[in-house]
């Protein structure tokens, strides 16, 4: 949102939008080896979450997207902008546990992660009438696996425990982005569609997946159930990637026809899960 008055001190107001939580699941199997303490097991984990959020601007205001927020975008004063994440990571691997029997219990773990991030971010800014808008969509993506290790504990009473997990990786994998654009104006009725890519590259990614909770078991005749809830969170470094616009200049003859930049400079961000979660798990 760009104030413009007075003429010589104007300001900004820069607009986001704020995740909030969304359901996910995790599903998972485990193979005790008997008398080893040893045991392989997998999961996967999937998360697809969109948000949204719009405003709009008084008459003394005009808003633009983040390369457009100058004299250029006095078109417009409404803007809305949408989110979708998508998150999806398997685990394979083989553990061991220490202190069996006794009420502090630890369980070192080591093998491999798969991992797919998608972020699909897309921002409108229109006038009143529609006549005038712009739209950009950045499209970032990265896959990869690598090795992972971490270390599980348990505090048990009688039926009740204490859980706290934490796990490291560093994934090898693919990174793509794209950006795309279109301008709609009196002398583009139909859109002026433009996009900006570049060539897919491999990239590092560490990450970091940590839970704290507690747990009840119920035991039976043939197995036990457990109801465990608590938090969790996990982070990927550098995972989302994007591009930002620098020295966009627009001829006065093609103003509102398009986006004409000279630079444009990469950069990353987290990309960071987090919240309660609660599960079941049955043995036998």
């Amino acid at each position: 949102m760009v104030y413009p008055l007075p003429v010589l001190t104007p300001h900004w107001e820069n607009q986001a939008i704020n995740p909030n939580y969304s359901p996910a699941f995790n599903i998972g199997a485990a193979y005790f080896i008997s008398d080893t303490y040893n045991d392989l097991s997998t999961s996967w984990t999937h998360l697809d979450t969109t948000d949204s959020a719009s405003f709009v601007g008084g008459n003394n205001n005009f808003a633009g997207p983040p390369y457009l927020i100058g004299p250029g975008a006095n078109a417009y004063n409404f803007g809305s902008g949408s989110v979708n994440f998508r998150y999806d990571a398997v685990n394979f691997e083989a553990g061991h546990l220490f202190r069996a029997g006794r009420p502090f219990q630890v369980r070192v773990l080591g093998g491999v992660q798969y991992v797919s991030i998608t972020q699909n971010m897309t921002g409108t800014f229109s006038s009143d009438s529609s006549i005038n808008s712009q739209t950009y969509t950045t499209n970032s993506s990265f896959s990869g696996a690598g090795p992972r290790v971490g270390v599980n504990t348990q505090f048990s009473g009688r039926y009740f425990q204490f859980v706290g997990d934490m796990a490291a990786v560093a994934l090898i994998g693919t990174q793509e982005l794209n950006q795309t654009f279109n301008t709609v104006s009196p002398n583009f009725p139909g859109g002026n569609p433009q996009s900006f890519s570049s060539p897919n590259g491999t990239q590092v990614v560490p990450g970091l997946d940590s839970k704290l909770g507690g747990s009840y078991s119920f035991p039976f005749r043939r197995g036990i159930f457990k109801i465990e809830a608590g938090y969790q969170a996990a982070i990927y470094i550098g995972a989302v990637n994007s591009y930002s616009l620098g020295q966009v200049t627009t001829p006065l003859q093609m103003q509102d026809a398009g986006v004409f930049f000279a630079t444009a400079q990469h950069e990353q961000s987290n990309f960071f899960a987090h919240g309660p979660y609660l599960s079941s798990t049955f043995s036998f």
